[in-house]
Order: C-alpha cells, then structure tokens, then sequence
C-alpha cells in the first residue's frame, strides 16, 4: 500500500462539487496561522504544492519525496517532516494501519463471555432486598419515600435493628404520634438519619371506661363561709335581677 499524507481540515477549507478542480483556495488565514509563520520558505511552498497536489485526491499527498519533488517542479526533495510537526499534515498511513489494528483485535465474545455477561445482569436484576428492611416497612405506620427510607435503612447497623423495630412499638402510643391522627409522624427516612429510635417516649393513655375526673370544687379565702355550688344558691342570694335570671338560664329553667 502506498504512504500519503492528508492535508489538516481539508474538508473546511476546500469544498469541490466534483475532482481535479483547475483551482484551489488559499484563505487569508493562512498567511496569520501558526503553521505558515513558523515555517521556512521552503516548508511554505511545500504547503502550497501539497495542497494543490491534495485536489487531486481527495485531501491526499503521497508520501514519496521524489514524486512530489518532480510533479511540483521543486528544485530538491521535499522535506515533509516540519509540514507533520506543524500539524498541517497528518500521517494518514499511521491513522490506516492502527484502524487495521483495532479491527484485528475485535473479535466476536464467544459463548462463555456473553453467558457470563448474561450471569452478570442477571445477578445486577435479582438484587436482594436489604435485610430486615421490609420488616421495619412493614411496622412503621408512615408509609412516604420508601426509596429514602431503604438508603437510610443501609446505612443503620444490624445491631441496631431489635431497638429499632422496639422503639416503633412505643412509639406508637406515644404522645407525639397519637396526636391529630398521626400527623407529627416523622418521615420514615428523616427518623432513621436521626436516629429517633432513641428518643425518650411521652406515653399516651386514654381515660378508661367507668373513670370519673374529679375536679377540686373551688373555695373561698380564709375565714370565709365555702363557696356553693351553683344549684344551692338561694334566689334570695343574687343581687340583681337580670343575674338571677342569668343562673335560672343555667340551670336550664325559664
């Protein structure tokens, strides 16, 4: 296979709708890029006779010193190393035969590897699910952000798991959690990452059936008679009229 280079961008600077075109463009840019003003003269009619030779074949410069030097009517052989360290050309060759390379070595997976692949994906799929997590789902009676809660169960120690799943038993007839149907409940994530399993519980217990609630009957001050209840107080006894008929209301009479 015969060597060549390819001249940089040169589908950017030169747009033909068909080859061999009688011209090529030399855009003013090139007289102010660092390739042109780093290089000799000699290296910069090289750069000309490549491209010109480039319109030919499709961007491409044969990398045969004494051919170009005849076909560009150059007085020596061409050097086209300072064109390479520029960057104005590029080994195309070298791009061509590391492309061989990686094809060589892509080879079809054989059976073994893809069913191992296969094993792979398959282990990744069937997860199991974090120990002891569905259990402490299952009693906590906040059931939000269930994704949040089995991150934060991750990371609580398996020594803590009988004081947590303890903790949510009283918990629940705490005062916190008992009271406006459960509204104060934590989010089953926020009670993990502060570890609320720890909190001292307020019990809550309802009167039970039969209880009476005895309330101090008030009194007077010192060395005075006991106040009444509001049914013994004599008509007599009130001051004004429109009192009397205040209590007469309250004890639910005319």
């Amino acid at each position: 296979m015969q060597d060549f280079y390819e001249v940089a961008n040169w589908d950017q600077y030169q747009h033909y709708s068909k080859r061999n075109p009688p011209w090529i463009k030399l855009h003013f840019a090139l007289l102010s890029g660092e390739t042109w003003v780093t290089l000799d003269d000699a290296s910069r009619v090289l750069a000309v006779a490549c491209m010109l030779l480039a319109s030919r074949n499709d961007g491409k410069v044969p990398a045969n010193p004494a051919y170009v030097q005849r076909v560009a009517y150059l007085n020596q052989l061409p050097n086209f190393k300072p064109l390479v360290d520029s960057g104005f050309l590029i080994d195309a060759s070298n791009l061509l035969a590391d492309a061989s390379t990686m094809h060589t070595n892509a080879r079809p997976e054989t059976e073994t590897e893809q069913s191992q692949k296969t094993e792979k994906r398959q282990r990744g799929a069937s997860k199991p699910a974090l120990s002891g997590f569905d259990e402490f789902w299952a009693a906590y009676p906040r059931k939000t952000g269930k994704g949040a809660a089995e991150a934060s169960w991750s990371k609580v120690p398996k020594s803590a798991h009988p004081a947590i799943m303890e903790a949510i038993q009283k918990q629940r007839n705490g005062a916190d959690w008992q009271q406006d149907g459960g509204r104060f409940i934590p989010h089953p994530a926020t009670w993990l990452n502060q570890r609320r399993w720890e909190d001292e519980v307020t019990v809550f217990s309802a009167p039970s059936p039969g209880h009476t609630i005895i309330t101090p009957r008030p009194t007077a001050g010192p060395g005075s008679e006991p106040i009444k209840p509001l049914k013994e107080i004599a008509e007599d006894d009130l001051p004004a009229v429109p009192l009397r008929a205040l209590v007469n209301q309250l004890r639910g009479g005319a």
